[in-house]
């Protein structure tokens, strides 16, 4: 801004269609060139104003790569807000699926009885399997 106004008084700084602000280039009619601005004063100035134009970009530059990093952070935690919500309906699904089972499950006999021939007076242990919700009473 200051270069601008020193430009400006300089006469030297002209405005563009598009607002945007630009020396005017090597101008030997202007009063100043030849004068008491001189080349190195122009050059000065001409330099200083690249360097402002080249902190501008590299300003705008952070500017934009904070947006961008901001940006991916925002995404990743919408995806892990997601992917932690699916878990959970998939495991509240598999649960609700898992306990309806369990309550309509009537007993089943899983591992039936084998036949067994046997002597008077002889033990003889009946083993088979059953399973339900809730538990079933096996009574002989």
């Amino acid at each position: 801004m200051a270069l601008e106004r020193g430009l400006e008084e300089d006469g030297m700084l002209i405005e563009g269609d598009d607002s945007e602000t630009f020396l005017m280039s090597q101008n030997s009619e202007h009063p100043n060139f030849h004068g008491t601005l001189g080349r190195q004063r122009y050059q000065s100035l001409v330099a200083a104003y690249g360097e402002a134009k080249r902190q501008r970009f590299l300003s705008e530059l952070a500017h934009m790569e904070e947006n961008v990093h901001l940006a991916r952070s925002q995404a990743r935690n919408k995806l892990d807000k997601y992917a932690i919500q699916q878990m959970v309906e998939d495991k509240l699904a598999w649960e609700r699926h898992s306990f309806e089972e369990r309550i309509s499950r009537a007993p089943e006999i899983l591992v039936r009885l084998r036949s067994h021939t046997v002597w008077e007076r002889m033990s003889v242990k009946l083993c088979f399997t059953v399973q339900g919700f809730p538990t079933p009473v096996v009574q002989w």
